[in-house]
Formats: C-alpha cells, structure tokens, sequence
C-alpha cells in the first residue's frame, strides 16, 4: 500500500481535472488536462508508481475508463448519490477515505 498512488478524476465534457494521493492521503500532484485521448495518454504512462482511480459516473466517463483500465491497478466509478459504487476490477475501501466517500 505504501507505494500505491491514489487518483481521483473530475470528468467534465472538455477538461479532466486530477488530485493524485499517497496512503497517507497526502495530495502529491493536482491539475487538469483536455478530454482527448492524446492528452489522457500522458497522464497514466508517466505513472511508475502503481495506482488506483476514481471518478463519478457520468456520460463522459465510459471512454475515459476503457481507456485507464489497462493502466491501473484499479478503477471505480462512484454515483453522484454515494450509495452505488462500480468497483472495476478491484475493492479498495482506503478509496472511501481518500476520496471522502463512505461505504
């Protein structure tokens, strides 16, 4: 766990906004790239350290999860309502924490 990353994604129609924790829940890294797949490809190639994600669930999150899943350790999507969460391929409850949700 100490040297897994944790990123959370805010997905809007033109620009993906990202907060990248550590275990500890310390933010390491924020910002905010376009929503194209040239600029999305950057962002998890770079990562050496492996990493989990997070997004809500909206229209514009199908593309953008098929395209991380090879990439990271794991990926979920969160509902607006905070009551339904889609684990991906991997549960993680240090998410819930991170990204100030509760299970």
């Amino acid at each position: 766990m100490e040297t897994m990353h944790y990123i959370g994604f805010d997905v809007h129609k033109k620009t993906i906004s990202y907060c990248i924790k550590n275990y500890q829940g310390c933010a390491l890294d924020r910002g905010t790239i376009r929503s194209t797949r040239s600029a999305l490809f950057t962002c998890p190639k770079g990562r050496i350290v492996p990493w989990i994600g997070a997004m809500e669930a909206t229209m514009f999150t199908g593309w953008i999860c098929d395209f991380l899943m090879p990439h990271a350790a794991g990926l979920c999507l969160l509902s607006k309502h905070q009551s339904i969460i889609i684990p991906l391929f991997i549960f993680c409850p240090i998410l819930w924490t991170l990204f100030g949700t509760t299970m």
